[in-house]
């Protein structure tokens, strides 16, 4: 399914129907502020061939936050390497996770009351040791804060199209 960023980016995820027009969202998206794993939205055929978000019917439980590490660390070494083990040590829930480019993760929250202070908290302390260059929550979209341009964009008017989630990395969910 399409969804289009209030800048204009577009983004493709993967949904399961749940009944005629209403879909759950599967994938983590990147770009897209307010929607998130488990979401539900309402979408039509564009042209009788896309499906294309209209609006969300039923936010998801948990939530979205993205991150970026600083030039010449990798964003997935982070998270598999740091993230992972310290989540599973703190009985944080987080993942799947969606790998952007080799500086950005957006990765899915389980539960949303568990974002401040116990994950937004542990990505302060990572941002404070330099592992992190910076995070913000991207679900939903009044906790979102101010965009930031840089590297990480995609090329205007590309659509990024998330690869269909399965179990392993993407898939992964700590517990």
């Amino acid at each position: 399914m399409l969804f289009v960023s209030p800048e204009g980016r577009e983004e493709a995820l993967w949904v399961e129907e749940q009944s005629p027009n209403t879909y759950r969202v599967l994938s983590v998206p990147v770009w897209v502020y307010g929607i998130s794993v488990g979401s539900i939205v309402e979408a039509e055929p564009d042209n009788g061939l896309q499906l294309t978000c209209r609006r969300v019917v039923r936010d998801s439980p948990g939530g979205t936050v993205r991150f970026i590490v600083p030039q010449g660390k990798v964003a997935s070494e982070v998270y598999l390497m740091r993230v992972i083990p310290d989540a599973k040590r703190r009985s944080l829930y987080v993942g799947p996770a969606t790998f952007f480019n080799p500086r950005l993760v957006a990765v899915h929250v389980h539960e949303r009351k568990k974002w401040w202070p116990e994950v937004g908290g542990y990505l302060d302390t990572l941002v404070s040791e330099g592992v992190l260059e910076q995070w913000e929550v991207a679900d939903p979209d009044q906790y979102a804060g101010e965009h930031r341009d840089d590297d990480s964009e995609p090329p205007s008017g590309k659509v990024l199209v998330h690869p269909l989630p399965v179990d392993g990395v993407e898939g992964q969910h700590v517990s």
